[in-house]
């Protein structure tokens, strides 16, 4: 509706056929719908590398639960010390 209604304003303001583009607009835009209905929604390329980028920049405190640098050595709140990853998987 609002698209048809901004059709025939913009048709008007280029001296067009108002109801012609009104009408145009209103049998289009359904048509528009149900085809965006149809398709599948596309993946979010992004939120992978999101999740791997946070995951890898952030070091949780077992003591307190702050997040920290994933490079601290201690916690910035209560100075437990943090351990490396690769310390606790390879003692």
């Amino acid at each position: 509706m609002i698209g048809g209604i901004a059709a025939g304003m913009l048709a008007a303001k280029k001296r067009r056929s108002t109801p012609g583009w009104v009408l145009l607009a209103l049998l289009l835009t359904p048509l528009a719908i149900l085809i965006l209905l149809a398709l599948p929604s596309l993946p979010d390329p992004g939120a992978e590398v999101r999740a791997r980028s946070a995951a890898s920049t952030v070091k949780n405190c077992p003591q307190c639960g702050t997040s920290n640098d994933a490079r601290a050595a201690t916690c910035r709140i209560c100075g437990y010390a943090l351990q490396d990853d690769a310390a606790v998987n390879n003692p």
